[in-house]
């Protein structure tokens, strides 16, 4: 399997999650699509379609979060600083780059992946997050992290993922 082919694997499977956990939340019955890049638009990595057209098509985007930028040493291990302002700075650099290029992703939801723990959100989620996060030109902003990171229970269910909406994209 090619590079292209991993990172296009990797990106449905995170994308799958999401999928299943709006279906969950909200009562719909989105699948995957494969993208089809629309002229004018920012890239996008995955669709969401709804078969009984009940629900608007989704369009995503994947980024990873930058939280990893500064360890410190605790004993003999080196730790990550966990800091929320690193996951703004992820979104607010996708969004700048957008900008920058003239493309339109008002209609697109943003997906940082990251490698939070359930422990770490009282800390990492503050209300300046959430605030810049609604003042945000993406339609939506929720942030994943997968199972190795939040403690795996089983088989690979969204239930297993730390997700948080960050702005709601429905």
């Amino acid at each position: 399997m090619s590079n292209q082919q991993n990172q296009s694997s990797f990106e449905q499977k995170w994308t799958q999650v999401f999928i299943d956990y709006i279906n969950q939340e909200n009562n719909t019955d989105y699948i995957y699509a494969k993208p089809n890049q629309i002229a004018g638009w920012a890239d996008i990595d995955a669709e969401a379609t709804s078969p009984s057209k009940k629900s608007p098509q989704l369009f995503i985007q994947l980024t990873r979060d930058s939280r990893l930028d500064r360890v410190v040493k605790v004993g003999k291990y080196q730790t990550p600083v966990f800091n929320s302002d690193n996951i703004w700075t992820a979104i607010s650099e996708k969004e700048q780059k957008y900008l920058k290029q003239g493309k339109d992703f008002t209609k697109i939801i943003l997906l940082v992946q990251g490698t939070m723990s359930e422990s770490s959100v009282p800390f990492e989620f503050t209300q300046s997050l959430f605030d810049n996060c609604l003042k945000s030109s993406f339609k939506g902003i929720y942030y994943l992290s997968a199972p190795r990171m939040v403690g795996f229970k089983g088989d690979n269910h969204f239930e297993d993922w730390l997700i948080k909406e960050l702005k709601c994209g429905l």
